[in-house]
């Protein structure tokens, strides 16, 4: 589904097709670094302007460090497993890592999104308005990311099972 045609002569797994994997998933793994990152700069500066330990900021401006190291490892892995013939068994860790960025996006989408937009209902503020949707398009684009960025790991894992069984042209015709 995202993993492109694989162009005759690239073996599986190899460097070349460690770069097309690379290539095609550019645009996601910089959508899912992006939210976090985001959530880290608005947490720090909401963090100065009110107070670290008000609120959530503190908690949003760790999750956001740990989510944007997470999905980088993660988006690193999937390129490096379509790179390599071994797979390292620390390769697991960096998957496993790709559930945080998950709960970040579930986090920001329903508490941060969602939840302000019902506070609406107890009096207008545009602020409230802004704030409830940026969270909850940002939860959606890192949601969106992350499930297509998994997507693509299966992919690659599948090319590379059928590559190791001799049965690489059905990749491209399934």
């Amino acid at each position: 589904m995202y993993l492109p045609e694989i162009p005759e002569g690239i073996r599986v797994p190899s460097i070349e097709f460690g770069r097309l994997v690379a290539k095609e998933s550019k645009g996601e793994g910089n959508r899912a670094i992006l939210v976090p990152l985001v959530t880290l700069v608005f947490a720090v500066v909401q963090g100065v302007r009110s107070g670290v330990m008000q609120s959530d900021y503190l908690w949003l401006a760790i999750s956001g460090l740990v989510c944007t190291g997470t999905v980088l490892g993660y988006h690193l892995v999937v390129i490096m497993f379509a790179s390599s013939t071994r797979r390292p068994r620390w390769f697991a860790l960096p998957l496993l890592g790709g559930v945080l960025p998950g709960v970040l996006g579930f986090y920001l989408f329903g508490m941060r999104g969602i939840w302000q937009l019902v506070q609406l209902r107890e009096g207008f503020s545009l602020e409230i308005l802004l704030s409830g949707l940026m969270f909850s398009v940002m939860g959606g684009l890192l949601l969106g990311s992350m499930r297509r960025l998994t997507e693509l790991s299966q992919e690659v894992e599948r090319a590379v099972k059928l590559s190791r069984q001799g049965l690489l042209e059905r990749v491209a015709k399934d």
